[in-house]
């Protein structure tokens, strides 16, 4: 199991990666770019879930087709 420090530290970064992407989020829907209706935090963690699930899937499976799938998905809903 992860030392508490490692984990804290790292709930931390994932934390602020969160953030940045909410941050942005926030910024298409007031561009327009996206829905008003769109929740920015749950976008955000679906997001980076997704992304972090994608890359660990591709390192296991050792193929980018985890990481083509997850872009594929998200410019075809999410991006359109």
């Amino acid at each position: 199991m992860l030392d508490t420090k490692i984990r804290m530290r790292i709930q931390e970064i994932f934390v602020s990666w969160e953030k940045l992407i909410e941050d942005c989020l926030a910024e298409a829907v007031q561009a327009g770019e996206l829905s008003n209706t769109t929740d920015t935090k749950a976008t955000a963690v679906f997001l980076l879930s997704g992304w972090e699930g994608a890359v660990l899937y591709a390192k296991v499976a050792k193929s980018a087709a985890p990481l083509d799938t997850f872009i594929s998905l998200l410019e075809e809903k999410l991006f359109r």
